[in-house]
């Protein structure tokens, strides 16, 4: 990925431009620095997801993910309906993903906490921000 990175730049800098601009030679990095660099994205990847902030993103990934189930299978019940097969409607799908949505939306509720995209979760302010001076 890198080197096809390095090769795009390379062909940009070729023909008319300015002097210097090229990325210059392109040079692998060894086993050892390919594995710090893993472990260190892997470090905050995790710390970002057990952040209050990552821990919201992960339900809210979790509530769109069941919503789309359940639009799924709610569309799959009004084609059965439009089509007349109102008999046996397996209302089970929706069923379950409604569920899921509703745990999702729970989850979310509590692992948002009180961080600065969670709004809901401070408490009002009690003064004015014109007698706030005195």
């Amino acid at each position: 990925m890198r080197a096809a990175a390095h090769a795009r730049e390379a062909a940009r800098s070729r023909g008319v431009a300015w002097s210097g601009l090229d990325p210059g030679p392109f040079g692998r990095r060894s086993s050892e620095a390919l594995l710090r660099d893993a472990c260190a994205l892997h470090d905050a990847l995790a710390a970002r997801r057990e952040s209050p902030a990552g821990r919201l993103s992960v339900a809210l990934a979790k509530a769109q993910a069941a919503a789309r189930d359940a639009h799924s299978a709610a569309e799959a019940l009004r084609g059965a309906l439009a089509r007349g097969e109102i008999g046996e409607l397996p209302l089970g799908p929706l069923s379950a993903a409604a569920e899921a949505l509703m745990d999702a939306a729970r989850l979310a509720a509590l692992s948002g906490g009180a961080c600065a995209t969670n709004t809901a979760s401070s408490r009002p302010s009690t003064t004015s921000p014109r007698n706030s001076a005195s």
